[in-house]
């Protein structure tokens, strides 16, 4: 663990060298990212939502029309939860997200072809039923690590806040 003098784990033991402390935020890091691995679906899934979020933030147009109505989320390598995020904006925003990749795909306006395939290919992908399951089911996997992973937050900091 970096900060091996200044770390949390460094003050509780100072206080307690019997103490042990797991960090959980990368635990429960740790149990998302394998279970997603497992499976083609989630996988499939989070594909997706990096797809959505690079296609509209390549074109500053889009990201103008995007904004206007919805958010989408870009995936976090590092905070594995902060896909919850993306789920959740997903989910919240589904029809919305739909009706402008439509409209984009029916633009007339639009003459780049790869634009026009990745407005169509897009919705065909949250078109499926797995990918409508599995957004919500993520999204209330990952919504409720992330309520956990905060009240844990919450406690660990109400206890080392007096020793400091």
């Amino acid at each position: 663990m970096a900060g091996i003098y200044n770390s949390l784990q460094a003050k509780l033991k100072e206080i307690s060298p019997l103490a042990k402390y797991v960090l959980s935020a990368y635990s429960l890091n740790l149990v998302g990212e394998s279970t997603a691995e497992t499976s083609q679906e989630a996988y499939s899934l989070f594909s997706l939502l990096q797809e959505l979020y690079n296609f509209f933030a390549a074109s500053t147009q889009h990201w103008k029309l995007l904004q206007t109505h919805f958010s989408v989320e870009s995936l976090s390598t590092t905070r594995w939860l902060a896909r919850a995020d993306a789920c959740k904006s997903l989910r919240e925003s589904w029809n919305e997200i739909h009706g402008v990749l439509l409209s984009i795909e029916n633009d007339t306006q639009q003459k780049r072809t790869v634009i026009l395939c990745e407005a169509k290919g897009i919705p065909m992908k949250m078109e499926s039923l797995e990918t409508a399951f599995m957004t919500v089911f993520w999204g209330f996997l990952l919504d409720h690590m992330n309520y956990k992973q905060q009240i844990r937050n919450f406690r660990v900091w109400k206890l080392i806040l007096p020793l400091s």
